[in-house]
């Protein structure tokens, strides 16, 4: 069971791929995870609203911190606080729906940042995550 595990987490790691850091200065455009701080998720276990005094762009989007600390992890190692999915929920695509998630609502699994529709989602999510993932995983088209 252990090996399927990390096989299925080796697959889902592969199939969304890595970001290479291409940094650009900040202008206007899409603000990332409605303006949360994706590292705060990992290094304050929160959710917190990032400060544009720490914001630049990548991958099209302006990524928002709540410290220069935080900026400066993202910027070493980017693809560790993507979240997973391009940010959509993990159940809605395994249902078949292509749902935004909600940076309010999230959880860290194995070092990957999942954000969920719903309260409901998410605890959908936490009863079977080994189904949820391998099922959106199936459906989910970058």
């Amino acid at each position: 069971m252990i090996r399927i595990i990390i096989l299925m987490f080796a697959v889902f790691g592969a199939a969304c791929g890595t970001f290479n850091v291409t940094e650009q200065p900040v202008s206007e455009t899409t603000v990332a995870n409605e303006g949360y701080d994706t590292v705060a998720y990992f290094a304050a276990d929160k959710a917190l609203k990032g400060n544009p005094e720490f914001s630049f762009v990548f991958k099209g989007a302006k990524w928002i911190f709540s410290s220069r600390e935080n900026l400066e992890k993202f910027r070493v190692e980017p693809e560790k606080y993507i979240p997973q999915f391009g940010s959509h929920c993990p159940v809605s695509l395994a249902s078949g729906a292509k749902e935004k998630g909600d940076p309010s609502v999230w959880t860290v699994v194995n070092d990957k940042l999942y954000f969920f529709y719903s309260e409901g989602h998410k605890k959908e999510f936490e009863r079977d995550r080994e189904r949820v993932l391998s099922k959106a995983m199936e459906k989910h088209k970058p």
